[in-house]
């Protein structure tokens, strides 16, 4: 008898949680606005992670627990970006903009599982 009552009221809770997350209307974010997110796998695989809110033409410090961990990294539409193997963007940095599925180990400076910091421009 139990087993019978539960069942239509698991029923409803599931479907009452459905449509509130229906309800809610999507974060709004500018089109234009700046997105990068890192993969800790080659060909955006792995865990990933995206600063909140990333501002551009500010010098961005990765979270220590970011810090020379990125192998590949997408870089939103319309911006490119500065990597530096040092915090605070200290250094000569590597610009690079749109998919990268492998940060590469022999360019000057080599970004894979090395970048620190960051700072992002919107293109033309």
């Amino acid at each position: 008898m139990k087993f019978t009552t539960r069942i239509p009221a698991l029923l409803v809770v599931a479907l009452s949680s459905s449509l509130v997350a229906q309800a809610l209307p999507p974060v709004s974010r500018s089109a234009n606005a700046l997105s990068i997110i890192f993969f800790d796998d080659l060909n955006f695989l792995g865990n990933s992670y995206s600063p909140a809110r990333p501002i551009p033409d500010t010098c961005i410090t990765l979270s220590s627990d970011w810090r020379n961990r990125a192998k590949s990294l997408i870089i939103g539409s319309g911006y490119s970006c500065s990597f530096h193997i040092f915090t605070t963007c200290q250094g000569t940095g590597q610009a690079l903009s749109g998919d990268v599925g492998e940060l590469s180990s022999t360019s000057s400076p080599p970004l894979y599982q090395n970048i620190e910091s960051f700072e992002c421009t919107k293109q033309g």
